[in-house]
């Protein structure tokens, strides 16, 4: 079974993450199964973990992938690359990717265009739990409707996701959280003798996609360091996606007295290991958050969109997501009181249990599927 991961992209450690988290799963039940990625990130980048490659480019708006079909199969095995019509199950990991905030091309581009050939070619299509929506204008609508009618099965990450999609979608709709909860971290060998603090973990998206500037947004990383150290803390910084994010921790650190750590690592699984092995965590990043929640780690949320609003729900946290540096300074505050970290570390981690079922109940639904 040859298995295509659409709408992961590197160096966005998450959605390595979910790389990871679905081969994982998928391989547990199909041992043989082989998993197949579009050439939108370097050839390292998908050779790391294994993926064969799919013919799959288009010039000038035409999809010309076919033209490795004159080589012969023994051929394009050597090279590992895999035509279109060779797939058998698509699965969409894309996390947050259709909705008004993307537009209609983002749809249209990744699937509108291909899912009636899919279909005809006996393909099942998965959408996997991700944040959809709202759909509001006619044309992202008139895009997303041939997905979900046409898909296998779609699943919201979310209540506000759900509720963007239900009137859309006929009796193939279900609801399941972030599937990276199954997945476990590793500590990096350099630390696993350290003691690890207060996680921070930045996101360029909470400037682009907000009316934050950069300055206030540092700023308000600033002042949850600065309240930290003067209790005795140590917080350090993490790095969970590129350039963008390293600049912004640097930009951080240029505004402290006492330079903080930043640490980046190049596989996910570390990134999440290092989460776990902190005691407390401040995330901008949606991923961070879930690998904190996941494994019982308090953490404070600052975000950019309605998902971050529901994943803190689904844990029984909602106070804990932050939408100022006054807020963020007296929740910190709070969480350094021993009392009140262990209440909300053991509530965290009851909830968590119930998400990781969710997600074994979701991968069965899945399977289900893919064995009708």
């Amino acid at each position: 079974m040859i298995v295509e991961i659409v709408g992961i992209g590197a160096p966005n450690k998450g959605a390595e993450l979910m790389l990871v988290s679905i081969m994982e799963q998928v391989k547990q039940r199909y041992p043989e199964a082989k998993f197949v990625l579009e050439p939108y990130t370097s050839y390292e980048e998908r050779a790391k973990y294994g993926c064969l490659q799919k013919a799959w480019f288009t010039v000038k708006g035409f999809q010309c992938g076919n033209v490795f079909s004159v080589l012969p199969e023994r051929i394009r095995r050597k090279f590992g690359i895999v035509l279109d019509r060779e797939v058998d199950v698509i699965m969409d990991g894309s996390g947050f990717a259709y909705g008004e905030q993307w537009g209609a091309n983002k749809i249209r581009n990744r699937l509108t265009r291909y899912i009636d050939g899919w279909k005809k070619q006996g393909k099942k299509v998965i959408i996997l739990p991700q944040a959809l929506g709202p759909f509001e204008s006619e044309e992202v609508k008139s895009n997303i409707v041939p997905v979900f009618e046409k898909a296998n099965i779609v699943f919201a990450r979310d209540n506000k996701s759900f509720e963007y999609s239900q009137s859309l979608v006929n009796n193939t709709l279900y609801q399941a959280p972030d599937f990276t909860n199954l997945c476990k971290g590793i500590v990096p060998p350099s630390l696993e003798n350290s003691e690890l603090d207060i996680c921070i973990i930045p996101n360029s998206k909470m400037v682009d996609m907000t009316s934050q500037s950069s300055d206030d947004y540092v700023d308000m990383l600033v002042n949850a360091v600065n309240l930290a150290q003067n209790n005795g803390r140590l917080p350090f910084l993490l790095v969970h996606e590129g350039k963008k994010d390293f600049a912004l921790a640097e930009a951080v650190n240029d505004k402290l007295r006492t330079k903080l750590d930043i640490l980046s690592f190049d596989d996910p699984k570390h990134i999440k290991g290092v989460i776990g092995k902190s005691k407390l965590v401040i995330s901008s990043r949606f991923h961070g958050l879930v690998s904190s929640l996941s494994q019982g780690v308090p953490c404070i949320a600052t975000g950019w969109s309605h998902k971050y609003q529901m994943l803190m729900g689904d844990y029984g946290c909602e106070q804990l997501l932050v939408a100022n540096s006054e807020e963020l300074v007296a929740m910190l505050r709070s969480l350094m009181d021993e009392q009140t970290y262990l209440e909300t570390s053991h509530k965290i981690t009851v909830n968590a249990a119930e998400q990781k079922l969710l997600s074994q109940e979701m991968w069965q639904k899945v399977f289900d599927v893919i064995e009708k």
